[in-house]
C-alpha cells in the first residue's frame, strides 16, 4: 500500500510531487522495529517547521 498522511488526488501537492514511499513485505517476512534517522527537507509543511536536524 502507499504511504501517505490523506488519501486522493485532491491533497497531492500543486507540482504533482507523488507519495515516495511503499510499505511492503521484508526478507524476514514478520514485523522488524528499528530506530531511523530521518532529515526534514526544508518545506511549507507545518509540521517540520523548525527542524533543523536529523530526527532519530
Amino acid at each position: 500500500m502507499k504511504a501517505g498522511l490523506l488519501p486522493g488526488r485532491r491533497f497531492l501537492p500543486a507540482d504533482g510531487d507523488e507519495r515516495r514511499f511503499t510499505l511492503s513485505d521484508n526478507r524476514n517476512g514478520r514485523f522488524e522495529c528499528r530506530w531511523v534517522t530521518l532529515k526534514a527537507e526544508k518545506s511549507p509543511c507545518i509540521w517540520t517547521q523548525g527542524i533543523e536536524e536529523p530526527v532519530v
